[in-house]
């Protein structure tokens, strides 16, 4: 070993690098933030740079399976208003389940919301089918809560909907639920010839040109 440090001109020596004992194996597929459809982290808004020395690489909100079969879903109930439901009790529907109508940028910015001032900044709205809770719209909500691990989440009761992309002005009635690209869920309160008002979850309300139907992605 000496004649080989003679040789190079520098002092050199070989170190074996070990892992801590608290120190666990880590595979982003068990992070809680990562979409393993998009390989976004919805903690950074953005794509996940890796698990190995992410500060934020947590899996605490997963439960086990063990802990998972344990759960019952309960039987929904039809209720007036708003009401805090079972995160677990609610199945999202394949249409919504699909790629396209997943909003990682958002769930990122719903998480931070929570984080700084403890409230889901939304609701999501429900339905009933086969004795359980489908879920209509609220889905960025809807997964937020799952990744910060919350129990619970704040639902709107509807017995039935047509849900459909908006193109037209027609497809706009009073007291219609209706979904906005930025803000979230929110009811048409007002109509007139030129604009419409809608009063969003949060308590919001926005007034907009009734011509401008790609303000809306459904309504139902």
């Amino acid at each position: 070993m000496g004649s080989i440090k003679r040789m190079t001109g520098t002092s050199w020596h070989v170190n074996i690098l070990s892992k801590k004992e608290e120190d666990n194996r880590r595979h982003k597929s068990r992070c809680v933030f990562y979409n393993k459809e998009n390989g976004f982290c919805s903690k950074i808004v953005s794509r996940c740079p890796g698990s190995a020395h992410c500060k934020y690489y947590s899996e605490n909100a997963q439960k086990s399976k063990t802990e998972q079969d344990k759960y019952v879903t309960q039987r929904a109930i039809p209720f007036q208003n708003k009401k805090n439901i079972n995160v677990r009790d609610i199945v999202v529907p394949m249409y919504l389940s699909k790629k396209k109508y997943k909003s990682p940028i958002q769930i990122g910015h719903l998480i931070k919301h929570y984080e700084k001032f403890n409230e889901l900044l939304g609701t999501v709205i429900v339905t009933i089918e086969d004795g359980k809770y489908q879920l209509v719209s609220g889905l960025p909500f809807l997964n937020a809560a799952r990744a910060l691990n919350l129990k619970e989440i704040a639902a709107t009761y509807v017995e039935s909907f047509n849900i459909r992309k908006v193109n037209s002005k027609k497809n706009f009635k009073i007291n219609q639920w209706v979904e906005n690209k930025s803000v979230g869920i929110g009811k048409i309160i007002k109509i007139d010839d030129s604009s419409l008002t809608v009063k969003y979850d949060n308590g919001s309300s926005k007034t907009y040109p009734i011509d401008n139907c790609s303000t809306f992605l459904y309504v139902f």
